[in-house]
């Protein structure tokens, strides 16, 4: 049986996707999963477009955990930000502790998958007009 308490999702990334990892987010425009292991962070960038997530090789976030589906959740960066679509996961995809099917995911929100758990960081400079 497995467990369905939440945990944080950095030991459950395969390894090909842990390499994509830093240890801080880029100084410029980007937005990014923060990935925990205890006192442990890595975050890991999402570049525009599509990003699947799952626990397929197929997938470009691959989570290997039972209760992550093969084709979890897609993430999906446009130029509002980021977006979370549940691709109808067997355990659901979870945005702050409540089950979602589509919806936008601002800066410090947390997303669930199955019982994995990340952070969303996204940094945006602003610009402002001189006077």
């Amino acid at each position: 049986m497995t467990s369905t308490e939440p945990v944080d999702a950095l030991p459950f990334l395969v390894h090909r996707d842990l390499r994509r990892t830093a240890e801080s987010l880029p100084a410029c425009d980007a937005i990014a999963l923060v990935l925990t292991d205890g006192n442990e962070q890595r975050h890991l960038p999402l570049a525009p477009g599509a990003c699947p997530v799952g626990r397929s090789w197929l997938a470009d976030i691959t989570l290997d955990d039972p209760t992550v589906s093969r084709r979890h959740a897609t993430l999906v960066v446009d130029q509002e930000g980021l977006r979370v679509l549940d691709d109808c996961s067997t355990n659901g995809t979870f945005l702050n502790g409540e089950r979602i099917t589509a919806t936008r995911v601002h800066d410090g929100d947390e997303l669930q998958f199955g019982r994995v758990r990340v952070l969303v960081r996204a940094k945006r400079h602003v610009v402002v007009a001189a006077a």
